[in-house]
């Protein structure tokens, strides 16, 4: 998710009255660099949009009384326990935010739209033939890595001060990720150093997602990011042209096909062969096939935990369902399910119980729902603390390893 707070992944043309719950993404123009130097953008503002991307609220932060951040190390992994906690150089067990200073609750009163609520009793079996064989990674034993046919993680390149990681952070915290055995890595947006990002993935023998959140400012955002990549793609598998662009309200699906179209010969330009694809939420990519007809492949947003009807046991039947619903609007293209997780901190949402335990047991079924390892970013590696604590208070507490 980019700098990102997500509030939903359903969105569908009902009564006005009835909220759209999208995660709400702070978007890098948004934030004010306050200080700038080769490795780090420091960030002062953050300007919170509704559903249509008009301003509600703004968000400032005090840098100089900001807490300082702790570098993990890699430590031994486990394919069924998500709650590593990363330790920095003394041996300390970075820290989470203590529950005193967890964010008052928040109500739970507001309605669900229609395209949340698909019943994972629709949902297809999880053991169908193609996705199940590919799906190798399963039942293994403790002190093997997570999955042995990779699968991708969202990862922020922003810390709790808030600032920039600094390379030797990204590269640590990349060699903790590669131990618990993801094989691809996503970024959000060009707030930060990209090739700070890009040189650590190739360092551990990562793939790399890296991509502009908005299309208003196409070529002079793709500028940015291939001056910052200096004509070094030799990581980067993807790049994504807009997130949530379509559901958010900020573009329609014909202007972000354009973009994706326009993009590519940029790109191309600059020395990028690879995927070029744009990415949203699951029901705007079921509804709408324009969306993606210039892209590569499908990137869709899946949260099961944003279905009051969904547990966290039956995530992965709703994510399996929702992925296949996606690949029957867009004719079998291939489709990546560029974010899907489950808060473990915040306040319910019907079925949806936000714990560590469901958190588990959430990414777990996940990744035993029949939808290819490969075509998963589990959201997220590290918590935001830094963000807003957003609908039901949970878009803190994402993070899979640092509590």
């Amino acid at each position: 998710m980019k700098i990102t707070a997500y509030l939903a992944v359903a969105a569908v043309a009902q009564a006005a009255t009835v909220p759209r719950h999208q995660r709400l993404h702070a978007d890098r123009r948004d934030v004010a660099p306050v200080v700038e130097t080769v490795t780090e953008t420091l960030y002062q503002t953050v300007v919170w949009v509704d559903s249509n991307g008009k301003p509600v609220s703004t968000e400032t932060k005090d840098l100089s009384t900001s807490p300082s951040a702790t570098t993990p190390i890699s430590v031994a992994a486990s394919p069924t326990n998500y709650k590593k906690q990363p330790v920095n150089d003394s041996g300390t067990i970075k820290s989470s935010q203590s529950s005193s200073e967890m964010p008052s609750p928040l109500s739970t009163s507001v309605p669900p739209t229609e395209a949340s609520r698909m019943s994972t009793q629709d949902a297809p079996q999880s053991t169908n033939d193609a996705a199940s064989s590919q799906n190798t990674g399963k039942g293994q034993t403790a002190g093997n890595s997570a999955s042995s046919d990779g699968m991708g993680i969202c990862y922020d390149m922003i810390d709790s001060q808030p600032q920039c990681k600094d390379p030797a952070t990204i590269s640590s915290e990349f060699s903790f990720l590669k131990s618990q055995g993801y094989t691809m890595v996503r970024i959000y947006d060009i707030g930060c150093p990209v090739n700070d990002f890009t040189a650590a993935a190739a360092q551990h023998g990562l793939t790399s997602m890296v991509g502009i959140n908005s299309i208003a400012n196409l070529q002079g955002d793709l500028n940015k990011l291939i001056g910052m990549m200096g004509g070094n793609w030799a990581s980067v598998d993807t790049v994504y042209i807009g997130n949530e662009q379509v559901n958010t309200g900020q573009a329609s699906a014909d202007q972000v096909a354009a973009a994706v179209s326009t993009a590519k010969g940029i790109l191309s330009g600059a020395g990028f062969g690879a995927n070029v694809i744009t990415v949203d939420t699951f029901n705007v990519m079921m509804n709408d096939p324009t969306i993606c007809s210039t892209s590569d492949y499908c990137g869709t947003n899946i949260h099961a935990f944003f279905d009051p009807n969904t547990n966290a046991p039956n995530a992965g039947a709703f994510v399996l369902n929702a992925y296949n619903k996606v690949a029957a609007t867009n004719g079998g293209k291939r489709i990546v399910i560029t974010e899907t997780g489950w808060p473990y901190h915040g306040n319910a949402n019907g079925q949806a119980v936000p714990s560590p335990e469901n958190q588990n047991s959430a990414l777990d079924s996940i990744r035993g729902s029949g939808v290819p390892t490969g075509s998963l970013y589990f959201f997220q590696a590290y918590n935001t603390g830094y963000k807003q604590p957003g609908y039901l208070g949970v878009e803190q507490y994402f993070g899979i390893y640092d509590h």
